[in-house]
Parts: structure tokens; sequence; C-alpha cells
């Protein structure tokens, strides 16, 4: 395993196991220098380690039980980031206490409701359409449903994108003049109508809800270092809140970031982006 100058940050060489390889690296103290203690079966309890998901969580268990053999030894607390795709709260959860923050959506219920949505805006346009003018809309409940799914998707992907929805009204390309409006007015559903109704209902999205638990994190993380190891591995920082704690564990006196497969060879910018100081990463 090799560290990049500058903050802990590490990397797996791409010809290697990454999972085996951060377990090995963590076990004999090459991660974290003087941790874990030797001898002392309890003393890895005292980390967290961050990985992208839980099926990685569950893979880096096997792996630790795999290294232990017959030995007995207490594992690291072992939390993913975020799984937005799923139905469980993301791990972001275990950074902060549950009731800090309203709860998440019920995935149906928000299908549901951005269904009734949909459904609402495509009787309406379609009623103000004058016969042979105008995008012809299909209005049935089912094409309801189906745009509503990929208006939660975009949504999701707009919230974790951090992207401002007002910004639409400025990209109106002239020679889609009309179905542009359509599609704006459309999307007036999330940046309107949608947040209202998360307001009345006291819910938040749940890519929302996990983007801002991890911005808090990284915020106390760097108000407030603690002593115990804390590592995060296997994530490239998609996400802008994401790269926020990556940043902030690897700034950490007993934080570690393991990264696979970076290029040991990059410009000085380029790996002072990737490490988090971007005035210095920033181009001439």
């Amino acid at each position: 395993m090799a560290r990049a100058a500058g903050p802990r940050v590490y990397t797996v060489p791409q010809a290697r196991p990454f999972l085996r390889t951060l377990a090995e690296s963590l076990l004999d103290g090459r991660l974290i220098p003087g941790f874990p203690e030797p001898g002392d079966p309890l003393s890895l309890a005292a980390a967290t380690v961050y990985l992208p998901n839980r099926r990685a969580c569950r893979a880096f268990q096997d792996v630790f039980l795999d290294l232990a053999g017959a030995a007995t030894r207490i594992l690291p607390r072992i939390v993913p980031l975020g799984d937005l795709d799923e139905d469980e709260p993301a791990g972001a959860d275990a950074m902060e206490p549950a009731a800090a923050l309203p709860p998440p959506i019920a995935p149906v219920e928000r299908q549901l409701l951005l269904t009734e949505l949909v459904a609402s805006f495509l009787t309406r346009a379609a009623t103000a359409e004058a016969p042979g003018e105008g995008p012809v809309l299909t209005h049935d409940l089912v094409h309801a449903a189906r745009l509503a799914g990929a208006l939660a998707r975009l949504i999701d992907s707009a919230e974790t994108e951090r992207a401002d929805w007002s910004a639409l009204a400025r990209l109106v390309p002239d020679g889609f003049a009309a179905y542009w409006e359509l599609t704006t007015r459309f999307l007036e559903i999330a940046g309107g109508a949608w947040p209202a109704i998360l307001a009345e209902r006291g819910v938040m999205d749940a890519a929302a809800r996990a983007d801002l638990l991890l911005t808090r994190a990284a915020a106390r993380l760097k108000a407030h270092p603690p002593a115990a190891p804390i590592i995060a591995a296997g994530s490239t920082g998609s996400r802008p809140a994401v790269r926020e704690i990556l940043a902030a564990i690897a700034h950490l006196p007993a934080g570690a970031v393991v990264l696979p497969g970076l290029d040991q060879n990059l410009e000085e910018s380029d790996r002072a982006l990737i490490l988090g100081d971007p005035e210095r990463g920033a181009p001439p």
C-alpha cells in the first residue's frame, strides 16, 4: 500500500485485492501508526472503517474473519457511507443521532405522491393544448407513474450534486422553445411543489438527508478531531458530500483515506485537488 504526500491518503494498486490489502495494512500497523496495540484483541474495536456500501462492509467482515483464523479478535466498527438505492437509511445515520433530522420519506409514499403531482401536471398541460399545437402529452396513470420514477431519480441526482433548480430558467435553447418551456414547467414540481410537500409532512428525501448528515459529520470532524482511528476506504468521492468527509478524515491525527488505484504519477495540481486542497489544485 502506497501513501500519497500530505494528508494521510493511501492507495491500493489495481493488481492487488483491495479489501484484503486494507485489512492487512490495518492489522500490521502500516495504516495508522501505533495502532492496533500488539497482543490486544480488543484494540481494533476503537477504530471505525467507512466503506462505500453494505456489500463492501459484509465482504470486509469476511476478510477479517479469514485473516483472524482461529484467533479471537474484535472487529472495528464497519459502517457504509450510504446505499442511496436501498430502502434502509444511509450509513451516515451512524454519524449523528437519528432524531437530529426529519426522517426520510418512505419510498412507496414518495412514489405515490410524485405520481399524483405528475398526473395533475399532465392533465393540466393536455387541457391547455390547442388541437394540432404543441407537444402531444400522454396523461394516463401508468405514464404518470413512470415519469414520477424518472423525476425521483433526477431529484436524487440533483440533491447529491447540489444542483440549483432555479438555473433551469436561464437555459432556454431557442430552437426548442416550446418543448423546453414544457420541460421547465414539469421540473417546477421538483423545485417547488415537492419541497413544500416534504416540509408539510416533516420528512426529507433520503438522498438529501444522507448528504446533509455527511456534511455535518465532516464539519464535526474538523471542529473536534477524535482520538480514535477513523478510516475511509474504497470511495472515490463522486459526490460533493462524500468528498467533504474524505478530506476531513484524511486530515485527522488518527485518520486515513484509502483510494483504489490512485495514479502515483499525477501532476501536483491534480494531486492537490484529489487530496482536498482546491487552492493549490486550481489551474493557473
